[in-house]
């Protein structure tokens, strides 16, 4: 459906199948044009455009693949909170943990971007009761956002799937 999918090397596609790509890398060290369409602000995102560049950009689910516009398309005017989910599947695992405090800063500004682009006011952060480091991370980023929160959530197996979390 012109979904985009970008590698990190540019080259020739030898194999495409459902579960992988291959590349031969041609070692040309190419890089992406610049877009000059893209918003100038983060204040100029609308619907269209997040739709327009999640596609073109090729963001997905981290766990389903599936395409982010996809999900966002049937929501816009019907959705009153965005729940992002920072809950690990198996509770004795830490690479979601460590990922929120590795980057809160972009995690919560891909929030206020969705925030913008749906037109919603609120947004939730689900993440394990026991994360404080996590917590705190976002929570500094969070302070001067309004509409954003975080909601501790008891760690229980399978929590961290987008459907029990719901």
């Amino acid at each position: 459906d012109g979904f985009s999918v970008y590698a990190s090397i540019p080259g020739k596609v030898t194999v495409c199948e459902k579960d992988r790509i291959i590349i031969e890398n041609d070692m040309s060290q190419k890089t992406a044009e610049s877009d000059s369409n893209k918003p100038k602000t983060i204040d100029d995102i609308n619907y269209e455009s997040l739709i327009e560049y999640s596609r073109r950009y090729g963001v997905t689910g981290a766990y389903s693949g599936v395409p982010l516009y996809r999900k966002i398309s049937g929501a816009y005017g019907k959705c009153s909170r965005i729940i992002i989910n920072c809950i690990e599947s198996d509770p004795y695992s830490g690479h979601v943990r460590a990922l929120v405090c590795a980057h809160a800063k972009e995690i919560v500004l891909g929030a206020k971007i969705l925030m913008i682009g749906m037109g919603v006011k609120k947004c939730v952060f689900a993440l394990g009761a026991s994360y404080s480091a996590a917590a705190s991370a976002i929570k500094e980023h969070i302070s001067d956002i309004p509409g954003m929160v975080i909601a501790g959530i008891k760690e229980k197996y399978p929590v961290g799937n987008e459907y029990l979390l719901l």
